[in-house]
């Protein structure tokens, strides 16, 4: 995967850093919303992890472990909604997984700069299958490979 795709992943953090002081709530509303949880595509559903939703082409980036070996999976989005999208690309050694939807939503996209070491940042995801959830934190470190 080229550094485009890095970019991508780091992308909530980027998109939340600088605006989130002038307009919180707006924000996380539109970051929450292009987030998705991600469950197996079976009849028990089995919940996986988390992902987001970037560009506007019904690309999700999340974690090659939370997608395993599945070559489809079930979304439901935070309006309870659900769909199934299929795994196009996985790299187990970087640890990321991209998924394509045929449903699209406004996903979020690279911004420059991006953050410095010490700036406060957010991050969305579902933690233990607790959906839609929030965490503050901070840039500790220089983004490395």
């Amino acid at each position: 995967m080229g550094n485009r795709m890095w970019r991508a992943v780091l992308t909530l953090i980027v998109l939340l850093s600088g605006p989130l002081q002038a307009a919180p709530n707006s924000v996380l509303k539109r970051a929450l919303d292009a987030t998705v949880m991600i469950l197996r595509d079976d009849i028990d559903e089995t919940f996986l992890g988390s992902g987001f939703y970037y560009g506007d082409e019904g690309l999700i980036l999340s974690n090659a472990h939370v997608i395993e070996d599945e070559t489809a999976v079930l979304l439901e989005l935070r309006d309870g909604t659900r769909h199934v999208a299929r795994v196009v690309a996985r790299d187990a050694k970087r640890d990321i997984a991209v998924l394509q939807s045929e449903v699209l939503r406004p996903g979020l996209i690279s911004a420059e700069p991006s953050p410095d070491i010490g700036q406060p940042v957010y991050a969305m995801g579902a933690p233990l299958g607790i959906g839609f959830t929030v965490s503050r934190g901070i840039i500790a470190a220089d983004p490395r490979q």
